[in-house]
């Protein structure tokens, strides 16, 4: 378990499958990931069995005081080029502020920099997240590159967005003043 202040992130089990099978049959929430809703609780199941069997892949349920409120996950962990995409999302619809994002996002890159040894994390982000361009912008990430009208959805093409940052520029940001609120209340690993 990695520890935080407001969050702590578990590694995915299949005790969350009931949340994770609301989660994933939430349209509005949806939207943001790209992802189709699940029709059944054997398809969460195998969708975690699955994710859990990939070398390239970490899975995390994000818990508030015990309580299930979203998912973190690296997926694409590339070892030999030391990079991996990041992915967080919450829920549960009151924990949606980014006080629990940032915290969950902060935590994971922590994981990322310091037990992986990786040397990049990047975000793809689509047009309209408003939120979550703001909350990985607050982490530290630059913005790299947007690929034009790349997602159909809602009837229109959306601009997809990639952010990374580099481990040096995370180090640099933990030294920071906004860094270092973020180093203090987190219990790290």
């Amino acid at each position: 378990m990695i520890h935080g202040r407001s969050v702590n992130l578990k590694k995915l089990e299949s005790d969350y499958l009931p949340h994770i099978y609301k989660w994933r049959n939430d349209p509005e929430l949806m939207r943001f990931y790209g992802l189709y809703p699940i029709l059944s609780l054997d398809k969460v199941q195998e969708e975690i069995k699955t994710n859990k069997n990939l070398k390239n892949r970490l899975d995390f349920i994000l818990l508030s005081k015990s309580n299930p409120i979203g998912m973190v996950w690296v997926k694409g962990i590339d070892w030999i080029n030391s990079n991996c995409e990041l992915n967080c999302m919450i829920g549960e619809k009151n924990f949606r502020s980014k006080v629990f994002g940032a915290e969950a996002i902060f935590l994971l890159l922590l994981f990322c920099m310091n037990e992986l040894n990786l040397n990049k994390v990047y975000a793809k982000i689509i047009e309209f997240a408003h939120e979550s361009h703001a909350l990985v912008s607050h982490a530290g990430f630059k913005k790299e590159a947007i690929l034009k009208k790349m997602v159909f959805q809602d009837g229109k093409y959306w601009d997809l967005f990639i952010y990374g940052l580099l481990r040096k520029e995370f180090k640099l940001f933990i030294n920071s003043a906004q860094g270092q609120k973020y180093l203090l209340s987190s219990r790290q690993i």
